[in-house]
C-alpha cells in the first residue's frame, strides 16, 4: 500500500466503498503514482450484537476533538517482503500551522504550511519552493483527517450492528483505550480493521491507533495510523 499527499487538497475517493459508517467519499493521501483507498469495503464474518454493542457512558462527544489544539500522527505501511516500512508522518498546531514529511534520503518530500505559506522540498539538500496567497491557499489540509474522518468514524464503530467487536485495549500511545476489531473477507483476503479508541477523559472519542491487516494466497499487508501527544505544543515553524 501507498499513501502519500496531494499538496493542494485532500483528494476524496471511494466509488460506493464504505466501512463503519465512511461515506463513499472515504479520504485517502496521494501524490504522484498509485492511489490507495484506505476504507475498503468489509464483509464481516462474525459479530453478534451483545458482543459488539457498547456500554451506555461511552458516549462519543466528537466536539472533544474540535477542542484538540495540536497532536502528531504517523502512517506506517508494512508489505511482506519489504524490509523498510513506509512511514508517513504529520504535525498539527491550530489555528494553521502543519508539517508533514514522508520517506526518507532523496526519496524525503517535506511540507510546511503556516498561515498562508507554505513550503516545500524534495530530498534532505532539495531546495524549498515557496509557494503564497492564492497559490497557497487550500494547501496541504491535513488536520482535518483527525478531526473529520477518525471522529466520524468513531460515531458508528461504537453502534450495535456495526460489526465491530469491543474489548480492552489497554494503554496504546499514552492514552487508555477500548479495542474493536472487525474481522472480514473481502475478494478473497482475510482482512481486519481495529480501532482503540480513548475511553476516558477530556479526549474521551478519539481514536488513538487505527490499524488494517490483509492476507491473501499467503501474502501479509497492513497499515496503521497513530496519534500522540494530544494538545502539547509541537512549535512549527517555517525552514
Amino acid at each position: 500500500m501507498r499513501y502519500a499527499l496531494n499538496t493542494m487538497s485532500l483528494a476524496q475517493t471511494g466509488e460506493g466503498r464504505s466501512v463503519a459508517g465512511y461515506a463513499a467519499d472515504s479520504t485517502f493521501l496521494s501524490v504522484e503514482g498509485d492511489e490507495q483507498d484506505t476504507t475498503p469495503t468489509p464483509t464481516p464474518m462474525s459479530a453478534s450484537e451483545d458482543e459488539s454493542s457498547n456500554s451506555e457512558d461511552e458516549t462519543a462527544d466528537e466536539s472533544v476533538l474540535d477542542n484538540v489544539t495540536s497532536y502528531r500522527w504517523k502512517w506506517t505501511s508494512l508489505e511482506e517482503g519489504k524490509t523498510v516500512p513506509e512511514i508517513m508522518g504529520s504535525a498539527f498546531e491550530k489555528p494553521d500551522r502543519e508539517y508533514y514529511l514522508s520517506g526518507t534520503g532523496d526519496d524525503l518530500s517535506e511540507f510546511y504550511k503556516v498561515g498562508k505559506t507554505v513550503k516545500m522540498r524534495t530530498g534532505t539538500e532539495g531546495e524549498w519552493t515557496t509557494y503564497t496567497g492564492d497559490a497557497a491557499e487550500g494547501m496541504m489540509g491535513i488536520s482535518g483527517l483527525y478531526t473529520g474522518l477518525f471522529s466520524q468514524g468513531y460515531s458508528s464503530i461504537k453502534e450495535e450492528n456495526s460489526g465491530f467487536k469491543r474489548s480492552d485495549g489497554g494503554t496504546v500511545n499514552g492514552y487508555c483505550t477500548q479495542k474493536y476489531v472487525w474481522a472480514m473477507t473481502l475478494q478473497g483476503a482475510d482482512m481486519s480493521i481495529t480501532a482503540w479508541i480513548i475511553d476516558s477523559g477530556e479526549f474521551k472519542g478519539g481514536i488513538s491507533r487505527w490499524e488494517t491487516k490483509s492476507t491473501k494466497d499467503g501474502k501479509k499487508t497492513s497499515f496503521a495510523w497513530d496519534v500522540f501527544d494530544l494538545n502539547k505544543s509541537i512549535g512549527i515553524e517555517l525552514p
